[in-house]
């Protein structure tokens, strides 16, 4: 985790982001995330902080830590002023949607909106503020009033659709060809592309419209009455046409003597009264306007400006008497009311028409002015004028006579261009002093001076003439400058014969100087800024801190005593700590954002990829040293080379190599006869570590050599060691520059020695080495697993090159497979990992990243650098903090068992499982598999660790057999249950068949057992049963399951279902989903849901509210409140996963028709059979015999027999005899599958 920058950070999130880390970690304890917390901070915050809590830093808690940065850091804004800054906010020129979006979000954290009202005034906000008006015009057209008509019912527009809808016109309007935009001090620079057909040069001692030689007034020209069809302005020809960009003025030397030149007001009586210019109504007509109304085909500048707080960009135009903005932001400036405005007129005496001008308030780069603005309508673009520009003190630009094709120059032509850098002479930097500062509680040093050699003396007294000639040096009279501070002096004797004096500040002044804070460029990041180049100069600076001149409050600091007296330096001398620093900083600052430019101190290097771009970089190196006021030493200078020497090692195209004198020197190098001489060699040797892979695993014993503890000894073994890591320095292989375009590779490997990482490009399978890096393993991380060793591996190798990784995305390689799934692409923190491998997966998981699995005899290069470490090379800092994090929780795990280390490290070492364990761990589980004592520790070998030869399991110590009883013992005073006894036992220990040896240690507590209350269980309320169906529903979400959130419905009476998919699981989806239900069965008299927000919103209180509905939530952290549609979620989840159609719809359908069709436990009938009053058909219906019908159709026919009465032939005359019916009478009769009667033709019985 990065330390806390104001610059990046907001407090509040930072601490949160803290806490959650804290969390996962499972740091719990308040003192120990106050510390990380404080580790976090940076010095000056940390010194910011104390101050502010003393006296009581010492003893303040976490929260009050909190509390005070968030007091310090937090940015205060009201509320009043958060509500401005929103409504006030509009998409700036040039930005993109998103990030507009972004920002309108990030001004609304404060405005306390919330829910769906945030929503809609981010929408109203977002489509007021665009700042592109085609873009709102067609948001107008589409949604005059935001509404939009979905299925027939309006909903609002939301600000979602309207921001795709921009990103949408943004993408296409970008993928049209665009100008580019560079910015030049305080405005920015907008290039337009030329008109295509430039025809005609005008002189400017010619008629500007109709192009004749002869000078005329507009009366008389031909063109008076011309409409140009170009630009739609009167009074020119299309040929002479200056706006459309068919001609332009070109003016020759002999009309250049010919203009005269225009002596401009002072400031001063410019801007002293800008009321004057908003009341003089009778203006000249030379009051003119060179830009509006028309498109830009020139070059301009564009200046970042605010008015009345509103944000806009405007066209800087000293040429314009008056500066304008239009309409659009004269109306978001809220109106202001308008005066008359002057007569103005543009190019070709058109004459402008103005609504008025008004006062408004302007500020560019912090500084604000009430002046006049002209509003005129539609004008494009908006112009920052000739009064404004003298108000701010713009610097005009000088005018251009003649512009003449640049040619390439050559090496010779830029060195005469800046024969001043060269001309031996002692350089001044311009206006820049440095400054000493002192401690303020130190106090002053005077040294007297030291004696000096008689052969020496000449030299000396010399040597401080020619400093003083030179201004170096000044001659200082203590009886009138009193000397509180005097540095003895250095005499270095040159090859040369002459005499460099310095002064010992080791021994005054440097203890007590402030540090100038600044960092020196490592090589890396140098060679990058030469990464493909072909050709190479550099660069040496004269004297180099002797060019920067002492603040004269700071030379009483640098006092030499000498023989002659005292004498202070007027320049920047060596031997003063902060003087590298200083340097440094300065030619950053001076040269740094040049491309392909290397600075370290005086010696600068050039690269270019051809002549012609080596040279352009050059000329602009030596102008701004040449405008700087350095010096160059010429002879030291190498310029258009295929290689250079820089820093001890040879650049070229091909990457890097090692110096031949270097080589030389370490090839020709005698066999040491001491510890000293073989250390000499030995750092030599260092220097090119990064060019062989192995090299200190080559020479490892000969470091083991230079140990105190070891006797001296040499041998045909160290001889031969000596031997072969000369060969290895001579035949290592170049390593190329990285370049970003290219795929990154970074491979790792650990071994029971030390851990190994190569960084590498890749190009048709041939890998082609960045760097490589490696360390030996400290005593405690040969103790980690494997796992845990290829873990660190990879930790190790993304720190030690986090330079080149981070902000871009890389491959990892490793040869252990389990970290893929640990580390690999989704990168979810694994639930089955250690709490080390938990705490580096979050340390790698801040970096881009895709892991790939390579097997070991394939990772060469990292496994030899493992297995051959570098036994100088250090951990990382975020290596130290975890490991001395683990050492903390175990220690603190310890202390609360009441545990000494040395007991538990004694009884683990006499345990013969947690040893058999332990070097498992080292070496693998390959044998110990199928050992049944072994199993539970290999079924939990991902959560295994060993610290201080203590077995650790996620933090919790695994207790060895011995002490099992007694931390039982100690868990269970107070006599807690079984449940608080093994939670408070997975806190601290762990060993197999915890659980089970606690359950049994209680029950056989006999006091436990005594004294167990026996607690009568609550009895649980049911509801009641309704008396009708659709009266009570209950509704629950399910999901997400198979890619959706469904929404569950449930009858209480007659437990009918219905199950809806949800796209959305917010307020709206939901009250549009259950009309879309009411409008089959009709509205629930209440409804019983959960407390999930949608159905706690006022959204859908609302819905209920004005629809009757009584709405009742269940008891939280008690599901069984609304069990119905609980129940009803599990039976759903399970039958659609046991169903093996793979069409979700089908699966859907299949479940609720069963469901509905099948009889309930609890009402004994289906839910169709209690909704409708009868049973859904399916299939089975049709083979069902119809029972009914048929045994109707037998009563009625025994009917007819047993009561009908015989008659005879001659009872056809009595009264009570009918005839029978005729035959093929219709009757009614109801065939079996059909509910209607129909008539269809039978017999009667008694006629068969």
């Amino acid at each position: 985790m990065d330390k806390y920058n104001p610059d990046t950070f907001r407090i509040d999130d930072y601490i949160d982001f803290f806490e959650n880390k804290c969390k996962i970690l499972a740091i719990d304890n308040s003192d120990l995330q106050k510390d990380l917390l404080l580790n976090l901070l940076t010095p000056e915050i940390f010194h910011e902080l104390k101050v502010a809590l003393t006296p009581d830093f010492d003893i303040a808690t976490y929260s009050e830590i909190c509390n005070k940065l968030l007091d310090l850091y937090r940015i205060k804004t009201t509320r009043y002023r958060a509500l401005t800054e929103f409504w006030n906010c509009t998409r700036e020129q040039n930005e993109t949607m998103e990030h507009y979006a972004n920002r309108l979000k990030g001004l609304s954290r404060d405005c306390g909106y919330t829910n769906d009202f945030l929503e809609r005034q981010l929408r109203d906000r977002f489509a007021t503020g665009l700042n592109h008006p085609d873009l709102e015009t067609d948001l107008k057209q589409k949604w005059p009033d935001l509404v939009q008509m979905v299925d027939g019912i309006p909903r609002e527009v939301t600000f979602q659709q309207i921001f795709t809808i921009s990103q949408s016109r943004e993408q296409a309007e970008q993928d049209t060809p665009r100008t580019s935009i560079k910015k030049i001090n305080r405005s920015k620079t907008k290039t337009v592309p030329l008109h295509q057909n430039i025809t005609r040069k005008l002189n400017p001692m010619h008629c500007l419209r109709c192009g004749k030689k002869e000078r005329h007034s507009l009366s008389q020209c031909s063109a008076k009455d011309h409409m140009c069809k170009e630009c739609n302005t009167k009074a020119h020809f299309e040929s002479c046409c200056i706006k459309s960009g068919r001609a332009y003025i070109s003016y020759s030397e002999g009309s250049r003597k010919s203009i005269k030149k225009i002596t401009r007001p002072h400031k001063s009586s410019t801007s002293s009264s800008s009321s004057s210019i908003c009341n003089n109504k009778e203006e000249s007509d030379d009051e003119v306007i060179c830009s509006v109304l028309g498109t830009r085909k020139r070059e301009c500048k564009q200046i970042d400006v605010r008015i009345n707080d509103i944000p806009c960009t405007m066209d800087w135009d000293p040429g314009s008497a008056y500066s304008i903005i239009n309409t659009t932001l004269w109306k978001k400036l809220g109106s202001p009311s308008l005066q008359p405005a002057p007569k103005l007129k543009a190019y070709g005496n058109t004459n402008l028409k103005t609504k008025g001008i008004t006062k408004v308030t302007v500020e560019v780069d912090g500084l604000q002015k009430l002046l006049p603005v002209v509003v005129m309508k539609n004008a494009k673009p908006m112009l920052f004028g000739l009064h404004w520009s003298e108000v701010f003190e713009m610097e005009f630009p000088k005018p251009v006579y003649s512009i003449k094709t640049s040619t390439p120059m050559t090496l010779k032509e830029i060195l005469d261009k800046h024969s001043q850098l060269f001309d031996g002479k002692l350089g001044k930097v311009n206006n820049y002093y440095v400054n000493i500062h002192v401690k303020p509680e130190a106090e002053p040093i005077h040294l007297p001076a030291r004696p000096i050699k008689f052969s020496m003396k000449k030299n000396i007294e010399r040597e401080l003439d020619r400093l003083i000639s030179e201004g170096i040096v000044e001659k200082v009279d203590p009886n009138i400058t009193p000397i509180e501070w005097a540095t003895p002096t250095v005499n270095i004797l040159k090859s040369t014969g002459e005499i460099r004096i310095c002064g010992d500040y080791r021994t005054t002044l440097n203890p007590v100087l402030i540090k100038h804070l600044h960092p020196v460029p490592i090589f890396d990041q140098l060679r990058q800024n030469l990464a493909n180049g072909k050709l190479f100069s550099k660069i040496d600076l004269k004297d180099a801190y002797l060019q920067f001149e002492i603040a004269p409050d700071s030379k009483k600091y640098l006092t030499l005593s000498t023989h002659k007296g005292y004498f202070q330096y007027n320049r920047m001398p060596f031997g003063i700590s902060t003087a590298p620093s200083i340097f440094q900083h300065f030619l950053d600052q001076l040269l740094g954002d040049i491309t392909n430019v290397a600075v370290y101190f005086d010696d600068i290097a050039i690269a270019g990829k051809d002549l012609s771009e080596h040279l352009q970089t050059l000329s602009i190196v030596f102008d701004r040293l040449q405008n700087a006021g350095l010096k160059v030493n010429l002879k030291k200078c190498n310029f258009l080379q295929n290689q250079i020497e820089y820093l001890g090692h040879i650049i070229d195209k091909h990457g890097i190599h090692p110096t031949k004198s270097k080589i030389d020197a370490i090839t020709k190098a005698p066999a040491p006869s001491n510890a000293k001489e073989l250390r000499s060699f030995l750092g030599l040797v260092n220097f090119y570590e990064r060019f062989v892979p192995h090299l200190h695993g080559i020479c490892s014993d000969l470091h083991d050599l230079t140990s105190k503890k070891n006797r001296w000894r040499w041998t045909d073994h160290e001889n031969r060691i000596f031997e072969d890591t000369k060969k290895c320095i001579t035949s290592s292989q170049p390593l190329i520059a990285f370049d970003e375009k290219r795929p990154l590779y970074l491979a790792c490997d650990a071994s029971e020695k030390g851990l190994g990482a190569v960084l590498f490009h890749k190009d048709s399978n041939i890998e082609q080495p960045i760097a490589f890096a490696s360390r030996k393993l400290r005593p405690a991380e040969m103790k980690y697993s494997v796992i845990d060793r290829e873990a660190l591996a990879i930790v190790f190798g993304i720190k030690k090159f986090d330079q080149y990784l981070r902000g871009t995305k890389f491959n990892l390689v490793t040869d252990h497979k389990p970290l893929i799934h640990i580390m690999g692409a989704r990168r979810n923190l694994p639930k089955l990992a250690n709490n080390r491998l938990v705490r580096w997966a979050l340390v790698v998981g801040s970096y881009q990243y895709d892991i790939y699995y390579r097997k070991g005899e394939n990772n060469t290069l990292a496994d030899c650098l493992s297995r051959l470490p570098n036994p100088e090379t250090e951990p990382s800092e975020t290596e130290g903090l975890v490991h001395k994090i683990d050492l903390r929780l175990l220690s603190t795990r310890m202390t609360d068992l009441n545990l000494s280390e040395q007991l538990l490290m004694k009884t683990t070492a006499k345990d013969h499982i947690l040893t058999k364990v332990c070097q498992n761990l080292k070496t693998g589980w390959r044998e110990s598999v199928y050992n049944p004592e072994m199993k539970p520790f290999y079924r939990n070998r991902t959560e295994l660790s060993v610290e201080n030869k203590i077995l650790m399991r996620q933090g919790r110590i695994v207790i060895p057999t011995a002490l099992r009883k007694a931390i039982l013992t100690y868990l269970h005073r107070g006599h807690p249950g079984i449940s608080a006894m093994k939670a408070l036992s997975r806190y601290y220990v762990w060993w197999p068949n915890l659980d089970e040896d606690i359950e049994l240690f209680v029950k056989k507590c006999t006091r436990c057992q005594q004294n167990r209350p026996c607690n009568p269980e609550l009895p649980v309320f049911s509801w009641s049963i309704p008396e009708e169906v659709w009266e009570r529903i209950h509704i629950d979400f399910a999901g997400p399951f198979e890619g959706s959130y469904w929404l569950v419905l449930c009858d209480a009476l007659s437990k009918w279902v219905e199950i809806r998919p949800m796209k959305h699981i917010n307020t709206r989806s939901l009250c549009l989903t259950l009309d879309n239900i009411f409008c089959t069965f009709g509205l629930p008299k209440m409804i019983i849901s959960d407390n999930g927000p949608q159905f706690t919103s006022y959204e859908f209180k609302e819905y209920c509210t004005k629809q009757s509905i009584l709405h009742v939530t269940s008891s939280p952290y008690h599901p069984r409140t609304n069990g119905l549609a609980e129940r009803l979620v599990r039976t759903f989840k399970n039958r659609m996963a046991s169903v093996d159609n793979t069409n979700l719809e089908r699966r859907l359908l299949e479940f609720l028709f069963t469901y509905r069709n099948t009889p309930h436990s609890s009402t004994g009938k289906s839910p169709a059979e209690m909704m409708f009053g009868r049973q859904l058909n399916c299939i089975l219906s049709n083979i069902r015999p119809d029972k009914r019908r048929l045994m109707q159709y037998l009563q009625v026919k025994e009917n007819i027999r047993t009561t009908s009465p015989s008659y005879r032939p001659s009872d056809q005359h009595s009264k009570l005899y009918s005839s029978p019916a005729p035959v093929s009478t219709p009757v009614p009769f109801a065939p079996r599958r059909s509910n209607r009667r129909i008539q269809a033709p039978r017999r009667l019985i008694n006629e068969m």
